[in-house]
């Protein structure tokens, strides 16, 4: 065990998130009263360790008494309490902010893949069952359960190292999402995996590991990658360790790929028009990026193998098949009018992926659309378009072309009406 004192990390912790801390120290109090100890457990701890801002919820691990400590707690903090017996987990929901709880424990798989059987153990074997060394230590809330951090595999050496490490070796085989946790965790820290963890890496891929998982839980790993902060630097680990083409074959997370989710990132926390800074707009324009570098084909495998079928599946496919034509057209600089003819009922998440997979000149064609052209009225309104004897469609098809002419600067009178007619009388 490491003699690194856990005083200084609590502090650390009060500082870093003081909301959450008041959270956390009701729970040691409730734990106190059953003479039951809490620890800080997991990513957190290595975040502290490292001087980094927490990423992520607070994971705590009880040495008993789960159900009791986290009814209390709850009750305390007048929120909700959600058990999962099953698991031995427990998660308290007060306003805002909520706390994982778990019981120390154990766990077997059945099975490759599967879901793990978990039953009460000690602490340390609770440390000893995780992902990584690195997310292996515990940290004392309260000075009666020790005044030092846990480390039983010899974490902080592999801190020191920036090294990632499995605990044992049928780690990937046992949970196959490990592997694209190691890729996620090595992207986010630049970290560098430990030679024995490499070859094992490779192993559970060249063995086919990943079959083994379900479709939803592959695609949810991907999903936690294009999450990541620096998106582009996860999906270039994937495509190092040939994770992407082990799910999929075909599947590239090549140069435009991460040149695009660069772009994504950078334009997060500054959206270039409010409707860009949705939380489910970057996220599908995400997924668009991911396939940049695919074909056609093989873009169609990997949406399968994520589990995306149907509408989503096309309509995934059906923008990035329009990608190439509608970015050409943007470098030319179109005037406005054909830049809304362009541009009109192309959703949201492609407009955002336009935006950033598209040269300045037509990046800021978008933005100007997406900001301020797509909002211009029409200078006709229903009404009128149904007293020129129009219904249905070809009422939206006259507001939009007279909406079009407008913003070329062009008048919207009777005798454009009469020629706009003919012409449609003619395409019947």
């Amino acid at each position: 065990m490491s003699a690194v004192p856990a005083l200084g990390l609590r502090e650390q912790l009060e500082q870093a998130c003081p909301d959450r801390f008041a959270l956390l120290r009701v729970v040691v109090e409730e734990a106190r009263r059953v003479d039951a100890r809490a620890y800080l457990v997991g990513g957190p701890v290595r975040d502290l360790l490292l001087g980094q801002a927490l990423f992520g919820d607070l994971d705590i691990v009880l040495s008993d008494e789960l159900p009791r400590i986290a009814r209390r707690a709850a009750q305390r903090l007048s929120g909700r309490v959600l058990l999962r017996p099953r698991f031995l987990t427990a998660t308290i929901m007060a306003g805002d902010t909520r706390l994982d709880l778990s019981r120390a424990r154990r766990e077997t798989y059945p099975r490759p893949g599967a879901l793990p059987e978990v039953r009460k153990a000690a602490l340390e074997d609770d440390l000893l069952r995780r992902d990584f060394s690195i997310n292996a230590m515990a940290l004392p809330l309260d000075t009666r359960a020790g005044r030092s951090l846990l480390d039983p595999s010899g974490a902080l050496a592999d801190l020191r190292a920036r090294r990632i490490r499995v605990l044992h070796p049928e780690s990937f085989r046992d949970d196959p999402t490990r592997l694209f946790r190691a890729a996620r965790y090595s992207a986010r820290l630049g970290f560098r995996f430990a030679p024995e963890t490499s070859q094992l890496l490779r192993d559970a891929i060249a063995t086919n590991a990943l079959r083994t998982l379900s479709r939803d839980r592959i695609r949810h790993e991907i999903e936690k990658v294009l999450e990541e902060s620096d998106a582009a630097r996860g999906v270039l680990e994937l495509e190092r360790q040939g994770l992407l083409a082990a799910v999929s074959p075909g599947w590239r997370g090549g140069t435009e790929t991460r040149a695009a989710l660069r772009r994504l990132s950078s334009a997060q926390p500054s959206p270039p028009w409010p409707e860009a800074g949705q939380q489910e707009v970057r996220a599908a324009s995400r997924l668009r990026a991911l396939f940049l570098d695919t074909r056609s084909g093989a873009r169609t495998r990997a949406l399968s193998a994520l589990g995306l079928r149907g509408r989503r599946a096309d309509n995934v496919d059906q923008d990035l098949r329009e990608l190439p034509r509608l970015r050409r057209a943007l470098e030319r600089g179109p005037a406005p009018g054909k830049l809304d003819a362009l541009l009109d009922g192309v959703g949201e998440p492609m407009l955002l992926l336009l935006y950033c997979a598209t040269r300045p000149a037509g990046a800021r064609c978008v933005k100007r659309y997406a900001s301020s052209i797509r909002h211009r009225p029409s200078p006709i309104d229903g009404h009128a378009a149904r007293a020129l004897g129009l219904a249905g469609p070809a009422i939206g098809r006259l507001l939009s072309a007279a909406r079009q002419r407008s913003l070329d600067g062009g008048p919207v009178e009777g005798a454009w009406l009469r020629r706009w007619l003919a012409r449609q009388r003619a395409m019947r």
